[in-house]
């Protein structure tokens, strides 16, 4: 939604900047009021954008996490701080949970929020959801842990709770990908 938000009011300053400068070619006149005010207020939206676009809450990058893990890895690192990574730098971390993600064949279905608790620079966010893999469809809890560093929210540590294996299945193997 940020994103949209941001492209909508830059495409808005694009226009009013556009119009203003055939206005000042047609006419061989300065500007009316209208127009400077036009300009301004889509300048002020830009910059709004801008502040809201870098600051996404706790419960926005758990949506972004459940989205793109697994299938865009390599964005969802960057909501990740390096203790999270276990030191790794970004694209090494990327190429190793690809390959494991791979091998399971590895799934995010979604899921809901249950609960949100945000205290200074820590957050909390439980998650029901539902994990497709090779061995079938779980459904489980995720604790996710976020950490403010410096304006933004970035993920610390998932805990994976209450796993429910498929039906008719007992996996020989732990389905949950725990992280700390």
């Amino acid at each position: 939604m940020l994103f949209w938000i941001f492209t909508c009011a830059l495409a808005s300053c694009f226009l009013a900047a556009g119009f203003l400068f055939l206005q000042l070619r047609r006419e061989k006149r300065p500007p009316g009021f209208f127009s400077i005010l036009t300009i301004s207020v889509f300048i002020w939206l830009l910059f709004i954008a801008f502040a809201i676009a870098g600051e996404l809450s706790p419960r926005e990058i758990v949506f972004a996490w459940t989205k793109l893990y697994g299938r865009d890895t390599a964005r969802v690192a960057l909501l990740t701080t390096t203790r999270f990574r276990e030191g790794q730098p970004p694209k090494l971390w990327v190429e190793k949970e690809q390959r494991t993600l791979s091998r399971v064949h590895y799934e995010h279905l979604g899921g809901t929020i249950v609960k949100e608790e945000i205290r200074e620079k820590t957050a909390t966010v439980i998650f029901k959801a539902r994990i497709r893999t090779r061995l079938g469809i779980t459904e489980q809890t995720e604790l996710y842990t976020l950490f403010l560093e410096g304006e933004h929210w970035l993920l610390d540590d998932i805990k994976i709770t209450n796993e429910q294996a498929p039906e008719g299945d007992t996996p020989q193997v732990s389905l949950s990908l725990c992280f700390s």
